[in-house]
């Protein structure tokens, strides 16, 4: 993961790597994007436990969790076999040209996921953590009888955390009872208060 052709296939692996660099110092993850009529769409399995102990009603998979001390990027060339930008500044990335999905219709062993990202958790918060560059798309809090989370949240969850959302389009999500997409739920570890820039939701 620390060239473009060594890099990640999927997210969530990039994600925890960067989250596990020594002293917690955490880092930044740069996703290649594709052309804007053939976005590059990450949809893999997401098999990362969310939501309680082994065994509780309200644990899930299929989401992407977020990491404290990690920024996701989307809007970069990359490698493209070779031929791509390769970049090697953040700031050459270009977001319009570059498109990356995060999408979790799938990826909840090929149902989709009650939230396609998930900032926070029951035992502790995301901490400086942001989310920049991406379309979100494909999550359904359908609910699960008893699991109040599942029924909040579809594009986003954030759970008790203050994470930085910026330069999103955040589209095709829904929740039977409130945040199609985005909720911003209060923990008894935060206020849940992400900050939003520069983001359009619709549908």
């Amino acid at each position: 993961g620390e060239t473009w052709a060594t890099a990640f296939w999927t997210l969530q692996d990039a994600i925890d790597a960067a989250a596990a660099a020594p002293g917690g110092a955490g880092g930044e993850v740069w996703v290649a994007g594709g052309t804007p009529a053939a976005p590059i769409v990450y949809n893999e399995p997401r098999t990362v436990a969310w939501g309680g102990a082994v065994g509780d009603p309200g644990r899930v998979v299929g989401s992407l969790i977020m990491r404290s001390n990690v920024g996701v990027y989307g809007g970069f060339e990359g490698y493209r076999g070779g031929a791509g930008a390769q970049e090697k500044d953040r700031l050459k990335r270009n977001r319009a040209q570059n498109i990356a999905v995060i999408d979790g219709s799938v990826s909840r062993g090929g149902n989709f996921a009650f939230h396609t990202v998930i900032f926070g958790g029951v035992n502790a918060i995301t901490t400086n953590s942001t989310l920049d560059g991406f379309v979100i798309t494909g999550g359904n809090a359908a609910g699960t009888s008893g699991v109040y989370h599942t029924w909040r949240g579809g594009g986003i969850l954030n759970y008790g955390s203050t994470p930085t959302i910026a330069n999103c389009i955040i589209t095709g999500n829904h929740a039977e009872t409130s945040g199609g997409g985005i909720a911003n739920e209060r923990s008894n570890l935060g206020p849940g208060d992400a900050n939003i820039m520069n983001c359009l939701f619709y549908n």
